[in-house]
């Protein structure tokens, strides 16, 4: 990671980082997770004479520093936190004595696979000198949606696109109770499988309930087994989509078409009409798997405790020589090219670098097809922290199953590669931050591995039978990114793109969620004592699903860009000397997306490019200093460019290919 700094030139920016009406508004006392308030103070030392909110932001898991903030009924800002880094709760004293109600709260932040999330809960009313309960989770945002009729987001953004009738909806209590109740009869089959008790519909109480912790029991347990998505449908309708997290990635159970269910909403008996909905209720329940999902806390304990053992070393995790370590499921083959002595070695090289796990979340199931009693491998992801500083330093991911004897284990995923799909839209911009060319739309490809590929080069097979398979190209030293070509362009989309096109490989059919693609490849999976020795594993098919569809937001907004460029454009001599650059602006307007790589690349017309690729992580600063290409630039250079690179939280990328100035 290199040492963030600003934009040469450019100014610096700091990075500020029935269910009644009283089950609603009126918690008192709980939450708080001691942070600071950009509104004036926070926790007991807050001004008795306004209004503080108190509450906890999750997404299945504490959404660990997200900056929660507050807009009134009139619009206007009534302050903003951060949340804790352990527990995700947050306690905000509003700025103004006289706001008014209801209140939107917004926390925005990154869930445990580092994807960005940006939620939302709505508050009807509050009483000044005390304190207001307001969880901020999937379950609210979902209800906000129904009452918005759309995407909170943007409307949060930009307050003044909602209007008072709008805001009257969301103050309506009885409104606010029918989409709650509907979001509870569609879930209905998840409220019987947590721990330790069955939740009752008619009491659950996701907006205030006092005891309502990030710690995988309760309603924390039913969040993780829920998913709930934004989104469009074909023909361009916001719609909301819920299912059970733990089935075929890109599926959804039921469809709410949210300016139907606005509508209904809107009623003097309100109701989430039926024409609305697709769907009735989730279907699958996958009881077996959530009602122990609060067991994954016991296996996150278990990690922690051998990573903070002082000189920690294999030995740590299998003190008694067992074959496999008591965290590795003997069914462990490998996760993305590490076999369970690499695991081992990855937790020991966290240990010596002073990290800790935070909570698992789930996001996912490898099963597929999902057997008929439920997902049985589990897909989990933990943001690693430093023990000393809490800092963000890497996202953990892994494959575990919970079995009566062991408990949750790992099983990793029986790969030699690591295959990601991403849809994705890309935009060409001048120097001066101008839109120069096309729009485009298509799948970026990565496949990373530990391993050598041998024999035929890998396959990549698309889902439309109509559609021209290519051969990917992996670079002779066995690891890399993926490539459509033999020779590397440095050319991101030409080297790891397929576009949706008349004449290209893919078609409107390929990228719907769900897609199937299988990639065939031969390899040989080294051993961790002798690299040059290893298990050979031959023409292995690996199956991966579209998440998500393609991008549908391609307003211009929405790619990233560097502050300042139209007045500071970018040049060959700037990135030759070592570019520092900060994207405070676009971060600030784009809450849902979360820059992830930048690649500086110098092309010309016989060398190989020469670049820089850089992968963020999670709640790093929204600057960077790239090093100097002095000495490196070739004599034959025709182009300088700078690629950014942003992902929403259902996987989708956002491409920026800014040209520099010669």
């Amino acid at each position: 990671m290199q040492t963030p700094l600003i934009r040469k030139r450019a100014p610096l920016m700091a990075w500020l980082c029935g269910i009644a009406l009283s089950l609603l508004v009126a918690g008192c006392g709980g939450g708080g997770g001691g942070a600071s308030s950009s509104s004036g103070g926070s926790g007991a030392g807050a001004s008795t004479s306004v209004v503080t909110l108190s509450g906890v932001a999750a997404q299945g898991a504490p959404l660990i520093g997200a900056t929660v903030s507050v807009i009134d009924a009139n619009g206007a800002s009534q302050g903003s936190t951060l949340a804790s880094l352990v527990s995700g709760e947050y306690q905000l004293p509003l700025s103004s004595p006289s706001v008014k109600f209801p209140l939107l709260v917004q926390a925005a932040g990154v869930d445990m696979a580092g994807n960005p999330v940006v939620l939302h809960t709505v508050v009807l009313s509050g009483t000044a000198g005390q304190t207001t309960m307001a969880h901020i989770t999937p379950l609210t945002n979902a209800v906000v949606a129904m009452l918005l009729g759309g995407d909170p987001r943007p409307r949060f953004t930009t307050p003044s696109s909602i209007d008072s009738t709008t805001w009257t909806r969301l103050g309506n209590s009885a409104a606010v109770t029918a989409a709650n109740g509907f979001l509870l009869t569609v879930i209905t089959p998840n409220l019987a499988g947590v721990k330790p008790t069955a939740l009752n519909k008619a009491t659950l109480n996701i907006f205030s309930d006092p005891n309502f912790h990030a710690d995988k029991t309760g309603m924390d347990a039913l969040i993780d087994g829920v998913q709930v998505q934004l989104g469009k449908d074909v023909i361009g309708n916001e719609v909301l989509r819920l299912s059970n997290s733990l089935i075929l990635a890109g599926s959804s159970e039921v469809v709410v078409n949210l300016t139907t269910a606005k509508t209904g909403l809107s009623l003097a008996t309100p109701a989430v009409a039926s024409n609305a909905i697709t769907s009735s209720r989730i279907t699958t329940t996958n009881s077996t798997t959530i009602a122990h999902v609060a067991d994954l806390s016991t296996l996150q304990s278990r990690i922690n405790d051998l990573l903070a053992v002082p000189g920690v070393t294999a030995g740590s995790f299998n003190p008694n020589n067992l074959t496999r370590a008591p965290i590795v499921s003997a069914s462990y083959n490998y996760f993305n090219g590490l076999d369970w002595g690499g695991l081992i070695d990855q937790f020991v090289a966290y240990g010596t670098a002073g990290y800790q796990l935070s909570a698992f979340q789930v996001v996912g199931c490898l099963d597929d097809p999902v057997p008929s009693g439920g997902c049985a491998k589990v897909r989990i992801a933990s943001l690693l922290r430093s023990s000393s500083t809490g800092q963000i330093m890497q996202v953990f991911e892994n494959v575990a199953s919970w079995s009566s004897t062991a408990g949750w284990t790992f099983v990793g995923n029986d790969s030699a590669n690591a295959v990601y799909l991403y849809p994705a839209t890309w935009q060409q911009w001048t120097s001066h931050g101008v839109v120069s060319g096309g729009t485009g739309l298509g799948l970026q490809t990565d496949l990373s591995t530990v391993s050598t590929l041998v024999g035929n080069a890998p396959r990549l097979g698309l889902p439309n039978p109509n559609s021209s398979a290519r051969t990917i190209y992996v670079p002779p030293s066995g690891s890399g990114p993926l490539l459509l070509v033999p020779t590397e362009t440095g050319d991101l989309i030409t080297d790891q793109v397929l576009a949706v096109t008349q004449v290209g490989p893919l078609s409107t059919s390929d990228v719907v969620p769900g897609a199937l693609y299988k990639l065939t490849s031969t390899a040989l999976i080294p051993f961790p004592a002798d690299p040059l020795l290893g298990q050979f594993v031959a023409d292995k098919v690996y199956t991966t699903r579209l998440t998500a569809e393609l991008p549908t937001n391609l307003a211009a907004s929405a790619y990233p860009m560097m502050d300042n460029v139209t007045t500071v454009p970018l040049t060959s001599t700037d990135m030759t000397n070592g570019l520092s650059f900060s994207w405070n602006t676009w971060a600030a307007a784009n809450p849902q997306l979360r820059m992830v790589e930048v690649r500086a690349v110098i092309t010309s017309t016989a060398s190989a490019p020469v670049k820089q690729v850089v992968t963020l992580i999670p709640m790093s600063s929204r600057q960077l200093t790239l090093t100097s290409f002095a000495g490196l630039v070739p004599a034959d250079a025709i182009q300088f460019t700078l690629w950014l690179i942003a992902q929403d939280e259902q996987g989708r990328r956002y491409i920026s290919k800014i040209v520099a100035d010669s």
